[in-house]
């Protein structure tokens, strides 16, 4: 296995004079393309300087093994999501130190057991009603479907029902509009290089503004709505949103995290898992064999019946297709670190202060642990391959103690959705031009993904 050199300069690789200066542009185009482009030309370390800070790129599972385990300690979360603080505050996607140690306390027993039961239930309900639709609609004997617009719609409805375990169809849109609003607001912050304090009157502001008011309105009343089902005999529902609010009346947190915790659960629980499985069924769509082999799969365990959590260990090739599209195409295409210290990575120095990127989208397609990187095999996570390589070369969720809290959610809600569509349709593309990324918040396409629904 190829381990990460021990460099004796202490100062790693990186562009210089033109190229370094046209970084900015570069990012601001492709930002997951130019940090592949940077880790191909100058190695799985690279340093330069992004708009007057000093950075590292870092692609190497080793390097990366120290940065989010072995010295997690010396590094701190990077400011990539300081956009988004009006709309989720100090949530488990922005916090640091005692607070993410609390609130991630309080979280964890909510991500698994019967609550990762209950969360496939409603997944699968979902899902296999969406399906249902497609399949009425499918006018002609197809359905081009609106693959990034349905599977935002139906992401945000499975983690809205599975937060308040209810279906609240009315307050569920206001939050759907509210966020998609405040989300488009903070990501063209994030691109753009004028960034005028929030408290300036500017009209994105206002609009960011108006949109977090809405969600803080909505918030309030469930949070109201909760504490009044905690008094009544029959009690509240067993989830995450109860536990939030138990952890309120405890004295545990307050109010504002309990909001800052459920906005951060929206935000990130449905636009990552949506656009993972958005790049799934373009890549079956263009791939009929795997699609076919899957659909037997599943013919063979489920027959027509939905899927239940104990289903899932039994649809080992479907699982490897998701986690084959996660790798060409990881929804947390970039982890951000920033080092409290001086500290050495790889051999190389890392100044205190120093942002560090560990890019998923980079170190899964290295060449030196993946054949054929750009091409799409789900038999790459199955049997012995899937053990033949650096368990830091494939890292979708992240890793260490900041590994995503919703992993299982994410791979149980992806099972599901995909189990509905191969039960009812085979998938084609209508159109073979290949779609290139878009990397905002989260890897997504730059346009509509060509999958064809054609009923079974």
């Amino acid at each position: 296995m190829e381990k990460a050199k021990q460099q004796s300069s202490h100062k790693a690789p990186g562009p210089k004079g033109l190229a370094a200066l046209g970084l900015v542009a570069a990012f601001k185009k492709n930002a997951a393309e130019t940090m592949l482009a940077l880790q191909r030309r100058h190695g799985d370390m690279v340093q330069f300087s992004f708009a007057g800070r000093f950075n590292s790129l870092i692609a190497h599972p080793d390097m990366i093994q120290e940065v989010l385990i072995d010295k997690a300690a010396l590094f701190e979360k990077g400011k990539v999501y300081r956009a988004y603080e009006p709309l989720i505050g100090q949530g488990l996607l922005t916090s640091d130190g005692a607070v993410w140690e609390k609130t991630r306390r309080i979280a964890t027993p909510s991500f698994k057991g019967p609550r990762l039961r209950a969360f496939t239930r409603i997944a699968a309900r979902a899902s296999q009603a969406a399906a249902a639709q497609w399949a009425r609609e499918a006018k002609g004997g197809w359905l081009d479907l609106a693959v990034v617009p349905e599977m935002n719609r139906l992401t945000f409805e499975i983690i809205a029902t599975a937060l308040f375990s209810e279906n609240l169809s009315q307050e569920t849109a206001r939050l759907f509009h509210a966020l998609d609003g405040a989300n488009k607001e903070g990501t063209a912050r994030i691109r753009s290089a004028v960034k005028p304090p929030f408290g300036w009157p500017t009209p994105a502001n206002r609009r960011y503004r108006s949109a977090v008011a809405v969600l803080d309105e909505v918030v309030a009343v469930m949070i109201e709505r909760r504490l009044h089902a905690a008094t009544s005999p029959e009690g509240p529902p067993d989830d995450y949103f109860t536990a939030l609010v138990a952890a309120m009346t405890a004295g545990e947190i307050d109010r504002k995290m309990v909001r800052d915790q459920v906005l951060t659960f929206l935000f990130a629980g449905h636009e990552t898992t949506s656009n993972g499985l958005s790049w799934a069924l373009y890549l079956l769509a263009g791939h009929p064999q795997v699609a076919d082999k899957a659909a037997r799969e599943v013919a063979q365990t489920l027959r027509a019946r939905p899927p239940e959590q104990d289903d899932l260990a039994k649809l080992p090739y479907l699982r490897a297709i998701f986690e084959e599209s996660m790798r060409l195409y990881p929804p947390i295409y970039a982890l951000q670190r920033r080092a409290l210290a001086d500290v050495q990575v790889g051999g190389f120095a890392v100044p205190a202060g120093t942002g560090v990127t560990i890019s998923p989208y980079v170190t899964h397609r290295h060449p030196a642990f993946w054949d054929d990187p750009a091409g799409f095999n789900p038999e790459r996570f199955l049997g012995a391959a899937a053990q033949s390589r650096p368990r830091l070369a494939y890292l979708p969720f992240g890793a260490g103690p900041r590994t995503c809290i919703g992993a299982n959610f994410a791979m149980a809600e992806a099972v599901v959705l995909l189990v509905a569509v191969l039960q009812r349709f085979k998938l084609a593309r209508w159109d073979d031009q290949p779609v290139a990324t878009r990397p905002l918040i989260s890897l997504g396409p730059a346009g509509p993904l060509p999958v064809r629904l054609l009923p079974r």
